[in-house]
């Protein structure tokens, strides 16, 4: 009777046992990093599901490792010295790690599978990460939280000591800097980074040289495509057009998420401007604007740009628009009437000018260029109708009789 139920006991706890092992089983990598207490933890029944962030195609990534991130964080998964790589960027995935190791390394999580583990093919392939936007201080100051997480950095430039992207460089936004780091194998090691302010894509990977006693964070682009053209603007039109001595601005944004404002600035020369006006912005996906500015004079020549303000105080500008306003041209006809061929007397211009003939509909029936550094030009009739026309050049304009 002792042996039966001995039996009985030992059979109920494998059942409790399995039971509790099945429900318990982790599928959350944040509940996988709670289990972390202060040293390296065995893991229990546990799936890491996720999607591969690291790209080994471009080799800016860390020997023997995939960057996994799922639910808002990541993880290294480290598959050994020696290993090559299993995974590439865009892999969806779903690994048992039961009995895996997870462990703190230089103030990073990372999951170091079983010797000889076997890892199942991605179950989908491309799919896409939206990058998490970030400042420069706040990655940099929770190492731990934001570490090999997919960010985006708005509004930064890299300064370089070395021309090139290969070794360590500066990276600044508005709020801080940071060193970003690309390996010489990699295959945009030689390429020159761009002086412009841009969008950086990339995680924050963490590196403590061997005599060190703190951590140093490094920024890691995985290829030249995780810069962009600065976001949140994005200026995709920037016109100017004159009417008289009036300058009429007019440009589309996109991605307008952080801007606060457009400056409308005003140069001389092309080369010093000062601000006339500002427009707040709309703050949508797509936008369109429009200023005017009658504060020229005929003859003269304007340069127009805009600068657009973020929130946080960063900026940037447009390209820049050079416009030439008409100098004011009186304009007379001799002999007037005529048969077929009259004389344009006018006032010498700087700058070509176009004279239109106009019927007294509206209609341009003919046109004739003024040739800057000309007083006169010949105007031919022949072959219009008889009738009263109008002469019409830059804001003057004259009247013409064709018997």
């Amino acid at each position: 009777m002792k042996q039966k139920f001995t039996l009985l006991l030992v059979t109920i706890l494998t059942t409790v046992f399995v039971v509790n092992k099945s429900s318990a089983q982790i599928t959350d990598l944040n509940a996988m990093k709670a289990l972390y207490q202060s040293s390296t933890v065995v893991l229990p029944s546990a799936t890491l599901s996720g999607v591969i962030i690291s790209d080994t195609v471009n080799k800016n990534v860390s020997a023997a490792t995939a960057v996994v991130e799922a639910n808002g964080t990541a993880v290294v998964l480290y598959f050994g010295k020696g290993a090559g790589h299993v995974y590439n960027v865009g892999d969806s995935v779903n690994i048992d790690v039961t009995g895996d190791s997870l462990k703190l390394f230089n103030s990073y999580f990372e999951i170091v599978p079983v010797a000889g583990s076997k890892f199942p093919a991605p179950v989908a392939y491309n799919v896409p990460v939206t990058p998490t936007p970030i400042t420069v201080y706040d990655l940099t100051n929770d190492v731990t939280k934001y570490a090999f997480l997919l960010v985006i950095i708005h509004h930064a430039a890299i300064n370089t000591t070395t021309s090139t992207f290969s070794g360590s460089n500066n990276l600044a936004d508005a709020t801080g800097s940071m060193i970003v780091y690309t390996t010489t194998s990699s295959t945009f090691a030689s390429n020159p980074p761009s002086t412009d302010t841009m969008d950086y894509i990339g995680y924050m990977n963490i590196y403590k040289a061997k005599t060190a006693t703190t951590v140093t964070p490094e920024f890691t682009i995985r290829s030249t495509n995780d810069i962009q053209w600065a976001l949140p603007l994005s200026f995709k039109a920037f016109a100017v057009e004159t009417k008289g001595n009036t300058a009429l601005l007019s440009w589309n944004t996109a991605n307008e998420v952080n801007t606060s404002k457009f400056v409308i600035e005003k140069g001389l020369d092309g080369s010093s401007f000062a601000a006339l006006n500002s427009v707040l912005s709309k703050g949508k996906a797509i936008n369109s604007y429009s200023y005017s500015d009658a504060s020229n004079k005929s003859g003269s020549t304007a340069y127009y740009r805009l600068k657009s303000i973020d929130k946080t105080g960063s900026f940037n500008y447009s390209n820049v628009q050079k416009v030439v306003f008409a100098a004011s041209t009186k304009i007379s006809a001799y002999p007037n009437p005529t048969f077929g061929t009259t004389r344009l007397s006018y006032t010498a211009s700087t700058t070509d000018a176009i004279a239109r003939i106009l019927s007294v509909d509206g209609k341009v029936v003919k046109q004739v260029t003024l040739k800057a550094g000309t007083t006169t030009t010949d105007l031919q009739l022949a072959g219009i109708s008889k009738g009263v026309y109008t002469v019409e050049t830059g804001n003057t304009s004259a009247r013409v009789i064709k018997n």
